[in-house]
């Protein structure tokens, strides 16, 4: 097993707030993020916001799952979250 990498992180700052992180925990859960994810996108439409970045060329009445609904349940799967 490796070391555990303590370490304090900044990121670039957005819309005037700055954002760090800290790693301080001998053991987390690989999943940790999936808590985080839908957190945010409950606040700020994370997914919209990414799905707004693609451009689908899909035609319109073919399409049975829009664009954010695949992005929600691809993120909810990598994590090993159910779409409940």
């Amino acid at each position: 097993m490796s070391e555990p990498n303590r370490g304090v992180f900044s990121f670039a700052a957005h819309f005037s707030r700055r954002l760090e992180v800290s790693f301080t925990a001998e053991r987390v859960s690989s999943d940790a993020g999936a808590p985080l994810l839908r957190h945010t996108d409950g606040k700020i439409g994370l997914l919209n916001r990414v799905a707004s970045c693609f451009s689908d060329q899909r035609s319109p009445l073919k399409v049975i799952h829009k664009l954010t609904e695949m992005l929600s349940q691809r993120t909810r799967c990598y994590h090993g979250q159910d779409s409940g």
